[in-house]
């Protein structure tokens, strides 16, 4: 049987975090501060004249003579989402167009920028495909914001926003252990058995502290069958893991893979698909609950882990030596087994705004007490994300890398950053200097705050 689901409940914090998300997300702020009704940003024109404002701001406050109370302490976390001042979308845009420009860019790229749910900026460079690949095609194949890409480890943050979804329609707590939620077949070891003295928790995979990094690293253990498939899985699960919080993260691709198997057997608890979740059917029902509850919502066409379109998908690059082919992404042989929770899920840098856009503005994809709490525990999102001594107060993001033979690589990034603003990077080859992909976007998010 299953455990008994724990009613959700949210701290003060997050009280006031749900309440601060929905109000700014009805506030309307002008691009730069300008009251201009077009401008040309990333090569797009866009309009910048602000929405009128509607919601709470409508209500009629009664009058209160009574002193105010002392100021509360501000929140910390997602509260600040929504807020700062306004940025420079010119001094953002420049940043990422300068970094973009170095050593002659990447392969392919292409950057997007959204603000309050609309599409404020974005530009694109370089080749999906290269002339020498192309199947003949003069020219090449160009990368655009609409070229889809393996996002690699950047699925994680699709899956975590599949699973707080899925949780909540559950009436489950984040903090349940997942023991009760594996397939019923599976051999359980310490921290997956019901009676486990520290079990592990949805929240613990969300966070990478569920212990399975060191249960890789521990010398004693056979992991030669271990690894992110279900039937490489099962071993892992039977042989067990003992949650380590104080560790910090301890990051492994193991624990949203783990989430691919958990996820069909949660939404089964709503709405979706009876009967047992198997080695055969668990990768299909992933990929229809994120398409259709967390993708189609936020006006995304389906996505998969492949790509059928053999003539003109991308490929990934060695950015400096043209004479090694591309290399195509995704999943070909047993896609479903695979496919999706930790890795694999192909969208574009418009995508990803969409997505990540679509969550914040709305409760389109899921309730505003389950967004705040996703937000307010890194759910999904970097460990990085959020800190001060990081130089990413107030921005939550995440990172894919892909490194294959003969050098080809490929790098994505989504990022959530004040203002309402979301932005995403993604490049099909080497990075064209020694920066990150997200600390790209942080730059430029810090120089659109210094700007203004």
């Amino acid at each position: 049987m299953l455990s008994t689901p724990k009613p959700r409940r949210f701290s003060t914090t997050t009280a006031l975090i749900v309440g601060s998300l929905l109000a700014g997300g009805l506030t309307a702020v002008v691009a730069d501060g300008a009251s201009a009704a077009v401008s040309t940003i990333g090569a797009k024109v866009v309009a910048t004249t602000p929405p009128a404002p509607t919601g709470p701001a409508s209500i009629a406050i009664p009058k209160d003579t009574t002193p105010d109370p002392p100021a509360p302490t501000p929140p910390v976390g997602p509260v600040s989402v929504a807020g700062e001042a306004p940025m420079s979308l010119s001094a953002m845009t420049s940043s990422l167009e300068a970094a973009m420009a170095v050593n002659g860019g990447p392969t392919g790229w292409s950057y997007s920028i959204s603000k309050s749910g609309q599409d404020v900026g974005g530009n694109s460079g370089g080749f999906a495909r290269r002339p020498n690949d192309a199947n003949n095609i003069p020219g090449g194949i160009p990368f655009s914001e609409g070229t889809r890409i393996q996002l690699m480890s950047v699925t994680k943050s699709i899956t975590a926003i599949a699973i707080v979804r899925a949780l909540d329609a559950a009436n489950i707590d984040v903090d349940t252990p997942v023991s009760g939620y594996l397939p019923g077949s599976w051999v359980k070891g310490p921290g997956y058995t019901a009676n486990s003295v520290k079990p592990v928790t949805f929240r613990h995979l969300l966070t990478h502290t569920s212990g399975i990094l060191q249960e890789f690293e521990d010398p004693s253990n056979d992991i030669s069958t271990w690894g992110n498939r279900w039937d490489s899985l099962q071993p892992l699960v039977a042989n067990g893991s003992t949650p380590d919080v104080a560790a910090g993260e301890q990051y492994k691709n193991a624990n949203f893979a783990l989430l691919r198997v958990l996820l069909p057997k949660l939404w089964s608890l709503a709405d979706g698909p009876a009967g047992a979740v198997t080695e055969a059917n668990h990768g299909l029902r992933f990929l229809s609950y994120v398409n259709t509850r967390i993708l189609a919502p936020a006006g995304v066409m389906e996505a998969s882990c492949w790509d059928n379109n053999d003539f003109a998908n991308t490929h990934a690059y060695n950015r400096t030596n043209l004479l090694i082919a591309g290399s195509p992404l995704g999943y070909k042989a047993d896609a479903y087994n695979e496919c999706g929770g930790h890795a694999g899920l192909i969208l574009s840098s418009r995508d990803l705004v969409k997505v990540t856009a679509k969550l914040r503005e709305s409760t389109a994809i899921m309730p505003a007490s389950a967004r705040a709490e996703m937000f307010e525990g890194r759910l999904g999102w970097s460990t990085d994300s959020n800190r001060a001594n990081k130089g990413s107060l107030n921005v939550w993001f995440h990172a894919g890398d892909g490194f294959y033979n003969q050098g080809r690589e490929l790098h994505t990034c989504v990022m959530n950053a004040p203002q309402q603003y979301q932005l995403s990077l993604v490049m099909n080859s080497g990075r064209p200097s020694g920066k990150r992909q997200c600390t790209i976007l942080l730059d430029a998010v810090n120089a659109a705050r210094t700007a203004s």
